[in-house]
């Protein structure tokens, strides 16, 4: 396959799954802004420590499982075998209906220590015991994620986000706006329900073939799913365990409005590269792992995603930190101000993520479970030292450089692995792309010390329409003079082009 080929494949998936991204931030605006309304920053923070905590119980519940299953789907997929795919899936939902429950009782016994984990007290107890019930349901629509994924159905991935964000925007605001943050708990469990039922309606589309498995059978593929799944259960519950750790302690330290203020910046932050994140694990994983004994076709695979990850996401990096103040006004509410503080070393890690995510997926398209369980270890831990260290003397922003600095070091080891089993090397474009986007983003660090508010902003919002411009320029170069996305560039934006 060609260079423009495959690049323009990669960019096909990443803006499909992009524009449904952009759909769900444009109805998410709505929706944050009545919640914060609704709730203010107590209740954002309340309902995100709740979900930090059913989180970590889906984690450890799920066993990795679905993330393995997708990897032996793709492969089976992209072999012809129906067959497979279809044992795969059968296995995975089986043991689906296992692990949610066995999730759903852990919930319920681990509620009081939970509760006093998160809020110091037992009073939520009752409260999150309930969202056990999320665990179950999301444990039985992962499966069903889990083969759509494996047979790249990009498009009803795409389907699925955008009809589960309407009906569940329309949920949360009519509970929220009766029950207030008593609403939390009925919202949580109605949006898993929402999300199975879409789910399950989209992955019946999937023609295969129907195969007889006894329960022995069963066993034996989930124990082969098990051996790469318990690698990434087990990392999968560090970053659920940290994600429950970090909010915890500013809880504790900081109080609960000020989780609230957190979690603004987090999503903030990842705004405009959400989407390029969410097509790594969704579209770019299964294809890795179908051509992963191809080293040729592997390294311009992780090369094309993360020229496509850098060009998509900075410009809107820099849009988000030009207008921090106030688009945390219209996504929240003024009392949402303080997080803006956050979103410079928010953004830095987001970068990181968006460079390293696709030298990460080598390890798990390789199945080398020991050295992922050893890399993620090693990075959880490196970012909870970070922050422990770091939020007692620099408060909010420390939680925030913790999670940049961690991935500077996590992007480094990445390349290292994916350099050793599968002879990566940057390619000229792409080494170009990250010593650009490196000097940008230092120099909006040396613009927000050095500038006033005002001045800043227009710096900086002028740095973003220029990377905007060299982004359209970049895209239009390595798709082809013939490509739609070229014509229309030129059409529409004549000088962007020559």
């Amino acid at each position: 396959m060609s260079d423009s080929r495959s690049f323009g494949q990669a960019l096909r998936s990443t803006t499909l799954l992009g524009a449904t991204s952009a759909l769900s931030y444009l109805v998410g605006l709505i929706r944050v802004k009545i919640i914060a309304v609704l709730l203010g920053p107590g209740g954002v923070g309340i309902a995100s420590l709740y979900i930090s905590a059913t989180g970590l119980i889906s984690t450890i519940a799920g066993a990795g499982l679905p993330y393995s299953g997708v990897r032996s789907i793709a492969q089976a997929h992209g072999n012809n075998d129906l067959e497979g795919v279809s044992r795969v899936a059968t296995a995975l939902v089986r043991a689906a209906w296992f692990t949610g429950l066995s999730g759903l009782l852990l919930t319920i016994c681990a509620s009081p220590w939970l509760s006093q984990l998160l809020f110091e007290n037992d009073t939520h107890a009752v409260a999150i015991s309930l969202t056990g019930a999320t665990v179950l349901l999301g444990s039985l629509s992962g499966a069903r994620t889990s083969l759509l994924q494996g047979t790249q159905r990009i498009g009803d991935i795409a389907r699925i986000s955008v009809s589960t964000l309407f009906i569940n925007t329309a949920l949360a605001i009519a509970v929220y706006a009766v029950l207030r943050e008593q609403g939390i708990v009925p919202v949580l469990i109605g949006t898993a329900l929402v999300n199975l039922i879409v789910t399950s309606h989209f992955s019946a589309r999937v023609t295969l073939p129907i195969v007889a498995m006894s329960q022995s059978q069963t066993i034996a593929t989930v124990r082969t799913l098990a051996s790469l799944g318990l690698a990434l259960m087990w990392s999968a519950l560090l970053t659920s365990l940290l994600d429950v750790v970090i909010r915890a302690t500013i809880s504790r330290n900081l109080g609960v409005e000020a989780a609230g203020h957190y979690q603004a910046a987090w999503t903030l932050s990842g705004l405009f590269a959400g989407f390029v994140l969410n097509a790594t694990v969704a579209d770019y994983y299964p294809r890795l792992s179908a051509s992963i004994t191809d080293s040729s076709a592997t390294r311009k695979i992780i090369n094309h995603q993360a020229e496509i990850g850098l060009l998509l996401s900075l410009p809107g990096l820099l849009g988000t930190l030009a207008l921090a103040p106030y688009i945390m006004q219209i996504f929240y509410t003024r009392d949402f101000q303080p997080g803006t503080i956050l979103l410079p070393w928010l953004m830095l890690g987001v970068m990181g993520r968006v460079v390293s995510w696709p030298l990460s997926f080598v390890q798990l398209a390789l199945g080398l479970s020991r050295i992922f369980f050893v890399t993620e270890t090693l990075l959880i831990t490196l970012q909870a030292t970070l922050t422990l260290l770091l939020l007692p003397h620099n408060g909010l922003v420390g939680a925030a450089q913790a999670f940049a600095m961690s991935y500077a070091c996590y992007f480094i080891a990445m390349y290292l692995m994916a350099r050793k089993y599968v002879a990566f090397r940057w390619s000229p474009q792409a080494k170009r792309l990250l010593l650009i986007a490196t000097l940008v983003v230092l120099a909006v660090f040396i613009a927000r010390e050095l500038l006033e508010p005002l001045v800043y902003t227009i710096v900086v919002g002028t740095i973003a329409l220029l990377a905007t411009w060299s982004s359209l320029r970049e895209l239009a170069h390595r798709l082809g003079s013939e490509h739609r996305l070229s014509i229309l560039i030129r059409r529409f934006l004549p000088g962007v082009l020559p």
